[in-house]
């Protein structure tokens, strides 16, 4: 998929420019290792000076993947769960 972030960049170029605050938060899910989307992520993060949350799964995680967030001032982790695994009882939903 190549999601074309131009509407995006230019709402939040007008925003910066009127000095308008902007709350948000947003994450990347299910982060494990370094990938060309993350990267892109990465890059935008960087570019708009907003920090972005990787929601890692620590237990799936690439020995690779703590040096790109060290490198990426932009990039803050968060632990997602050690395995991602659901402990809602059978038929209830997920927690």
């Amino acid at each position: 998929m190549n999601i074309d972030w131009t509407p995006l960049r230019a709402e939040l170029s007008q925003w910066r420019n009127q000095d308008l605050p902007l709350a948000i938060w947003w994450r990347d899910d299910d982060a494990v290792a370094p990938t060309p989307a993350l990267d892109r992520l990465a890059a935008l993060a960087e570019d708009l000076t907003l920090p972005v949350h990787i929601a890692v799964i620590p237990k799936a995680a690439d020995p690779s993947l703590p040096l790109f967030t060290r490198n990426n001032d932009m990039i803050v982790p968060l632990v997602h769960g050690w395995q991602h695994v659901s402990h809602a009882p059978q038929g209830a939903k997920n927690a």
